[in-house]
């Protein structure tokens, strides 16, 4: 290969499928990296690879109502802890999100994202209603369980093996009263008398 290994932070979805396309048609294997979450290293590439990160893909695109529920559509980049600003306000939430906020919300639906609440709500893929997936040939694709539903199905739970998760339409509800406090320790054993 003898190629170093390449990092793209692309400003948009048209921007992160253009950079696909180039790197199929010349056969460059390409790795994504939303938040770096991963516990199996999937988003470090060797040399001779893409780095592609997601983090800059990452805008709140608006509430709306379908179906009964309140929805939001968000760009794949951002992460759960940027998501929930922007609805606590509103009164809103996510009913399932993984206790890792720095995670990416396209990241989590490749691998199903598991909360306490998950026994009854699902997963977090379960939220979605619909995304557009950036496909290895640089097309820009929207799916749904009734529009490419062959697509939507291989995506969730796909572990990034389809395309890249650019866009989400989520199902939301109304928030639950919750105090969310974070605390650092300088050492686990100040965690653990914080704890007790």
């Amino acid at each position: 290969r003898g190629q170093v290994q390449e990092l793209r932070v692309p400003g948009s979805s048209g921007e992160l499928a253009a950079i696909l396309a180039e790197a199929s048609a010349v056969g460059r294997p390409v790795v994504v990296r939303g938040g770096g979450k991963t516990t199996e290293g999937e988003c470090l590439a060797q040399e001779g690879e893409t780095l592609l990160s997601t983090r800059r893909i990452r805008q709140f695109l608006g509430l709306f109502r379908e179906g009964g529920h309140d929805c939001c559509r968000v760009e794949a980049g951002m992460t759960f802890d940027e998501l929930e600003r922007h609805l606590r306000p509103k009164g809103l939430e996510l009913a399932v999100r993984p206790l890792s906020l720095s995670a990416t919300l396209g990241g989590t639906v490749g691998i199903g994202g598991i909360d306490v609440t998950s026994w009854r709500e699902g997963t977090f893929a379960d939220q979605v209603l619909s995304m557009q997936v950036a496909l290895p040939d640089g097309r820009l694709v929207e799916c749904s369980p009734v529009v490419e539903s062959d697509l939507f199905e291989d995506v969730l739970y796909g572990y990034g093996q389809f395309g890249i998760v650019t866009a989400l339409t989520l199902r939301l509800r109304p928030a639950l009263p919750v105090r969310l406090e974070r605390r650092y320790f300088a050492t686990p054993g100040e965690a653990a008398e914080a704890l007790i």
